[in-house]
């Protein structure tokens, strides 16, 4: 009989693994435990930040110590065939995804073909992370300040992901304030719940629910939406597993109230 694939997918909101301890390390020890395997390997995907080498240096160190093998699968200037790139995914447990810009690293992935890659890694139960950028990148759409990048002026903007989620979220909800307001503004027009996720916090998505965990307890995960012209921020609880059709349900909870 097949063994049973339970696809996995954690977003982690947004924390610096260079502070000592990492502001994450709860959750990265967490996303390893869900392996079940003593060593694991993790590939980092450091697209988002343009392939930083210093960032690369500092991720494989931080999970070496955390006892797993750690390859990185850079796309930016590379002579990998898209067969290596596919072999590397593909005997990976863990593949992680940095920080950074959003829409240049999914431009970047379609161009190369990795984004079809990594869904059938999904499909096969590669468990799937990724901070900030590559939190956001997975679900139907995400608040991003991408644009900044080339205009610090520019709005905070809506951007299309890879849908494999059918939410809109936003990162960093607690560290940068700034992003609350136009993340209630673009919410205003979608008939579906929004998920912040602060720094520090994570959502562990499966195909029928998700969970929430931190590594400090003033981090969570907020439900977002509005209802009869009002606007509604609700706490997500840890260690609660809810049925997708529950976060649906939340806005008919607050209106018979």
């Amino acid at each position: 009989m097949d063994k049973t694939i339970t696809k996995q997918l954690v977003a982690i909101g947004g924390g610096e693994i260079r502070n000592k301890p990492s502001e994450t390390l709860a959750i990265d020890k967490k996303i390893i435990e869900l392996t079940g395997k003593e060593t694991t390997n993790v590939l980092f995907i450091p697209t988002a930040s343009n392939d930083s080498e210093s960032y690369t240096h500092l991720f494989t160190q931080y999970f070496e110590d955390l006892n797993c093998h750690v390859e990185t699968l850079k796309l930016i200037d590379s002579t990998e065939s898209k067969r290596e790139r596919e072999t590397r995914i593909k005997t990976a447990d863990i593949i992680y995804v940095g920080g950074g810009n959003t829409v240049s690293m999914l431009n970047i992935w379609k161009a190369t073909g990795v984004d079809i890659i990594l869904k059938d890694a999904y499909e096969k139960g590669t468990i799937l992370c990724g901070l900030s950028a590559g939190a956001v990148c997975w679900f139907r759409n995400y608040l991003s300040d991408a644009l900044k990048l080339d205009d610090p002026e520019a709005p905070l903007t809506l951007f299309d992901g890879l849908n494999y989620f059918p939410y809109t979220v936003c990162p960093h909800f607690n560290s940068e304030s700034e992003r609350q307001i136009p993340f209630k503004k673009v919410l205003e027009n979608c008939d579906h719940i929004g998920l912040g996720i602060d720094n520090a916090a994570a959502i562990h998505l499966k195909e029928n629910s998700l969970s929430v965990f931190s590594a400090h307890k003033s981090a969570g995960v907020w439900a977002c939406f509005w209802d009869q012209d009002r606007y509604y921020q609700i706490p997500l609880q840890q260690n609660r597993e809810y049925q997708y059709s529950e976060l649906s349900d939340m806005k008919t909870e607050v209106s018979s109230c």
